[in-house]
Formats: C-alpha cells, sequence, structure tokens
C-alpha cells in the first residue's frame, strides 16, 4: 500500500477490500457500517478479515483483542440492534488503522 494515500483514497482501498473479501456491495457502504451488526461479518469469517486485512494494509494487530469486538459464532444475539457488552467495530476502525498501521 503506498504510504501517502489520503484518507478518501484509504476509505475507498476498504471498501473495495470488504467488497473483495466479504462480497458486500460497495454502493451499501459507509465508515459508519458495524462490521458484525451491519454487514453481518462475525465468528471464523471476522478474523479471517482481520488477518487479511492486516497483511494487505500491513497493519499490526498483536495487541487486538478480537473477542472485545466480535462474537465467535454467529447468533440471534449477535445481530440484534445490541451488542450485548461488544465494542463497536466499524469501516472507520478499519481505515483509521490502514492510516496508522496499527490496530488495537
Amino acid at each position: 500500500m503506498n504510504e501517502k494515500m489520503n484518507n478518501k483514497e484509504l476509505q475507498e482501498q476498504v471498501f473495495l477490500f470488504l467488497n473483495e473479501i466479504a462480497s458486500v456491495e460497495i454502493d451499501n457502504l459507509n465508515v459508519h457500517k458495524n462490521l458484525e451488526i451491519d454487514l453481518g461479518i462475525t465468528g471464523d469469517d471476522a478474523s479471517d478479515l482481520i488477518a487479511a486485512f492486516a497483511e494487505r494494509f500491513k497493519v499490526d494487530i498483536s495487541k487486538f483483542k478480537f473477542h472485545e469486538y466480535f462474537h465467535s459464532e454467529p447468533s440471534l444475539l449477535s445481530f440484534s440492534n445490541d451488542s450485548f457488552g461488544k465494542k463497536e467495530f466499524t469501516i472507520r476502525d478499519l481505515v483509521e488503522a490502514a492510516e496508522t498501521h496499527v490496530l488495537e
């Protein structure tokens, strides 16, 4: 990745990445979308996405606490409006991580 990309370019690259990896329509994306609640990315799929994201965007994820943001397996609870104690994880978090090269 070009380290000189501006925020808008990084956002576009993250949208393209989500389209490629998670088959999410780019027209349905904005930085406020929650990966688990809005996009249905959870469990192993979320773990795989974070790993692929880290590789693609050269992001250090060694301190990222996956369990604080994602349910381990999909369930009715994980897709309700209440995330039941999970922190919000949005596309904006991915864009910021792509910019800083760190996801915590």
